[in-house]
């Protein structure tokens, strides 16, 4: 099971869940947070200038839906991506 991570802009939310949608994710979290990049400036000295997506999936949904995210925003966007092995307690919800 692996648990992607999404850190966009939260005009981004429709777009980024209909994408995990179209990849087959099926249970994911949306909570608004900050934090700061690399230059440590920008719109996510904000609170709530940020939302945090969290996606539980199978390993083949995350290979697309990774794929699919890097392909249409990573250009565009400011978007922190991360990929993680995770253990599910209840993996018969999924």
């Amino acid at each position: 099971m692996k648990q992607v991570i999404v850190v966009c802009e939260p005009a981004l939310e429709e777009r980024i869940v209909q994408q995990i949608d179209k990849s087959g994710g099926k249970l994911l979290t949306i909570v608004p947070t900050s934090g700061r990049g690399l230059l440590g400036e920008g719109g996510a000295d904000v609170a709530g200038s940020l939302i945090r997506i969290e996606c539980f999936c199978p390993e083949d949904t995350a290979t697309r839906l990774v794929l699919a995210l890097k392909t249409r925003f990573f250009q565009k966007y400011d978007l922190f991506l991360a990929v993680s092995d995770v253990t599910v307690l209840r993996p018969d919800k999924f």
